[in-house]
């Protein structure tokens, strides 16, 4: 179990949320740019220090205001993958991926080269990659380090649709693979809904509502903007199918 309870004062506004997340779960923060949602990721990864609150992952504490805990991010077992990649430019693909990983462990490798499908890349460098591919790396990279938490910070939002949802199969196959705890910020209502088991519903760094990602966008407002994306999904494949 994931608990995150803290308050942070931004410049419009003051963060101020209360989230419960299960081990193993995969969940969205969900709103708009400017809502507070990357505040919250950068605090879990120990990147942000919130004025007050507190931080536990099972049973380690990562952050308490009451009891001046903060960890720093390299004693937080996370991997966090933003939009821009971060790879190492010097490095090949298969030097990139497996940097971090706690010990040698070739299944492990195997599988994620596998899952990611980055078998072919492996000895290239990240300027000979796409956006697509840098992006399958940093996942496999992400997911290697063997994380308590996989923190995603929108990294599809640059990426045309037919990479997204290559890689949203993908992702979903590491998480469920390796049980993953994963939380994706994302403005994204396509990417939530077909991603997240659960959504909290951010608002002015408040959390307005918390359930199902059906539950969650059931407004009309949500399904009208859902429904466009499947009726452009649909006309890709036709495409696609020609």
């Amino acid at each position: 179990m994931i608990e995150v309870q803290l308050k942070k004062k931004l410049k419009d506004f003051t963060l101020d949320v209360n989230l419960s997340i299960k081990k193993g779960q995969f969940v969205s923060i969900f709103g708009k740019s400017g809502s507070g949602k990357t505040t919250i990721l950068r605090s879990i990864a120990g990147l942000a220090k919130p004025d007050k609150g507190k931080i536990q992952v099972e049973n380690d504490i990562w952050f308490d205001s009451k009891k001046d805990i903060n960890l720093p991010p390299q004693k937080r077992n996370v991997s966090l993958v933003f939009q821009g990649t971060a790879l190492f430019p010097n490095m090949s693909v298969l030097e990139n991926i497996t940097y971090g990983m706690k010990k040698k462990d070739e299944t492990l490798l195997e599988e994620v080269i596998s899952i990611t499908n980055v078998r072919h890349l492996l000895t290239r460098k990240p300027f000979n990659l796409s956006g697509g591919e840098k992006q399958r790396v940093e996942l496999a990279r992400a997911v290697l380090k063997q994380p308590k938490v996989l923190l995603l910070d929108e990294p599809f939002s640059a990426l045309d649709i037919h990479s997204k949802l290559e890689i949203y199969d993908e992702l979903v196959e590491l998480h469920n693979r390796f049980n993953l705890t994963t939380i994706l910020i994302s403005h994204d209502l396509f990417e939530v809904s077909k991603l997240a088991e659960k959504v909290f519903l951010i608002e002015k760094g408040k959390i307005l509502k918390e359930g199902k990602p059906e539950d969650i966008f059931k407004d009309e407002k949500y399904k009208s903007a859902l429904n466009f994306y499947k009726n452009l999904l649909g006309g890709l494949n036709d495409d696609k199918a020609q």
